[in-house]
């Protein structure tokens, strides 16, 4: 692990693997978790020889908790300065859930600078609400519930928010989801989740606007 300063001093936590792999691939998680969220793909990556870029987002896992910067925006400027600092190119861009949402701003932003392939895994793209132009997102009424829980209680928050994304039938995804409830609880703090609701929506933002 090392750190990358982002344009405003904030430390990124960066983490490479095999710097001499054939292509590159730069992993961008999401709500609320860290880098450690693609524990099972690694693997798979270095068996087909893949230099591997992950990051911990600002607020999450071993980056800076910053007073401001929890905006789509900040969060893809974090990003390039990352991609910027360790003379990335040709490369390729995976985002998951919110990290999806971040890619995306990144593209439009920094005109898709030195990537070869984007990569969305449940990207909460155009946005994470129900919306005209949305039609499968979750509802505002429950993703405000959710909201309400994060001030008052991250562990019911992170066990109903990832139940959502489980088959509830399933005794193996039950357990990886306690697992994941324990990942997210140890990556950021409800410092964080107060920060993310006051700078922006992020559940209900668009990450095209």
């Amino acid at each position: 692990m090392f750190f990358i300063n982002s344009n405003d001093n904030a430390k990124i936590a960066v983490y490479e693997l095999n710097p001499n792999g054939e292509k590159t691939i730069v992993l961008v998680h999401g709500w609320p978790l860290s880098h450690k969220m693609f524990e099972y793909q690694i693997p798979v990556l270095l068996k087909n020889n893949y230099r591997i870029i992950t990051m911990d987002l600002r607020g999450f896992g071993n980056s800076d908790v910053t007073s401001a910067g929890y905006n789509y925006n900040q969060f893809a400027t974090d990003l390039y300065y990352v991609i910027y600092a360790l003379n990335l190119w040709n490369f390729d861009l995976l985002g998951f859930s919110m990290g999806g949402a971040i890619v995306t701003r990144y593209m439009k932003m920094y005109q898709g600078y030195g990537v070869r392939k984007l990569c969305l895994l449940d990207a909460a793209v155009p946005s994470y609400c129900k919306s005209y132009s949305n039609p499968y997102g979750q509802s505002l009424e429950d993703t405000n519930n959710l909201i309400k829980l994060g001030f008052n209680d991250r562990p019911a928050l992170s066990s109903i928010f990832f139940l959502l994304n489980f088959n509830k039938s399933s005794v193996a995804s039950i357990q990886f989801c306690i697992v994941i409830t324990c990942l997210s609880l140890a990556s950021s703090s409800a410092n964080t989740m107060k920060k993310l609701v006051k700078s922006f929506n992020f559940f209900n933002s668009s990450s095209f606007k």
